[in-house]
């Protein structure tokens, strides 16, 4: 059994040296280390030259520039290995990853779900255990939607294994640099075909760094149009899957449909006013749920809520949209927590 770990590696030379030597550490020999150089500007390129010459075990590909998806296709094509793990160059691996990972294959076991631990400033923070699933639907639908009770880190193609054979024609969406890894994995899960496929490992090799003021923290002025993507993405798998009128996949959409115009309204530069892109969003997620209540007769309160408040997105201001959707949520969960 050969697990082969492929690393994206864009300008990163201030981490990469850390990141190569817990791939390096690794006891398991039978692994193969694939460093996806796009188009380094910096000193990344000639630190994966050199440590390939110490390390018979890596291989390195140097392309064009594309973007993060299109350097872990590269890798994947060059991938020989039963199994598949993805490491980001700002990260690391503990030293016995490989062998942890060769310990809990199983036959029929197509897709590994592990936690991790996160690090930011040296301090090292937990992750809730990743919930188990009934179904793929239901999997399918955390992805979507990452509810708070789930890891907040379910949706990162990192921390996972695969089976060569669950990504047989399945590839990182080359348009996308946002949500590109949700994508991914819900192409996966279309082909998966019990949940008995999946297995859940609460037990953590990972070593997540946030690096603050990364890409996924910085202003983007093509957010509308990346999430857009993502969406309608997300909805094409969903209809191939023909899973999109089941209840939990409903309530995922609605509940990323309002994640999607939060994230907007966090990335406008006046944070004070609902920005042009919170308005397109809220006009087409409108749409969506109209469409949505003309093809089914009925919506959950969710939903509801949801179309009033991306409707009033076109005359009120988000301090009163976003108190609105809080004081439902305290009562939602004053609700839910005098059930238990």
């Amino acid at each position: 059994m050969t697990i082969s770990i492929i690393v994206s590696v864009y300008n990163c030379e201030k981490y990469l040296r850390f990141c190569l030597e817990s791939l390096t550490a690794q006891r398991c020999k039978d692994i193969e280390i694939i460093l996806a150089d796009d188009g380094s500007t910096d000193e990344s390129p000639l630190i994966c030259e050199d440590y390939r010459k110490k390390d018979p075990r890596i291989k390195v590909i140097h392309k064009k520039n594309g973007g993060v998806s299109s350097a872990r296709n590269a890798g994947l094509a060059a991938a020989g290995g039963e199994y598949i793990a993805f490491v980001d160059a700002d990260d690391w691996i503990d030293k016995d990853a490989c062998d942890r990972i060769a310990d809990q294959i199983e036959e029929g076991r197509l897709l590994y779900f592990w936690n991790l631990k996160r690090f930011f400033n040296d301090s090292v923070g937990g992750q809730r255990p990743i919930q188990k699933w009934n179904s793929i639907t239901q999997a399918a639908a955390d992805i979507i939607a990452c509810p708070k009770y789930q890891n907040a880190y379910l949706r990162a193609a990192w921390g996972k294994v695969y089976h060569r054979k669950l990504l047989e024609g399945v590839r990182f969406p080359v348009q996308m640099y946002i949500g590109e890894d949700a994508c991914f994995l819900m192409s996966c899960m279309k082909k998966l075909q019990s949940i008995d496929q999946i297995k859940i490992v609460n037990d953590s090799w990972y070593n997540y760094r946030i690096i603050q003021g990364s890409a996924v923290r910085r202003y983007k002025a093509d957010l509308l149009q990346q999430s857009t993507a993502q969406y309608n993405y997300i909805n094409n798998v969903i209809a191939e899957m023909k899973i999109e009128n089941d209840p939990a996949v409903i309530t995922a959409l609605t509940i990323f449909s309002w994640q999607i115009f939060m994230n907007l309204k966090s990335n406008s530069l006046k944070k004070k006013e609902i920005s042009e892109d919170c308005r397109i969003w809220a006009g087409l997620a409108d749409t969506h749920l109209k469409d949505f209540r003309a093809e089914h007769g009925k919506m959950s309160k969710m939903q509801l809520l949801c179309r009033l408040l991306y409707r009033a997105a076109g005359e009120a201001g988000t301090e009163r949209i976003v108190g609105i959707y809080e004081r439902y949520k305290q009562r939602k969960d004053k609700h839910n927590s005098s059930d238990l």
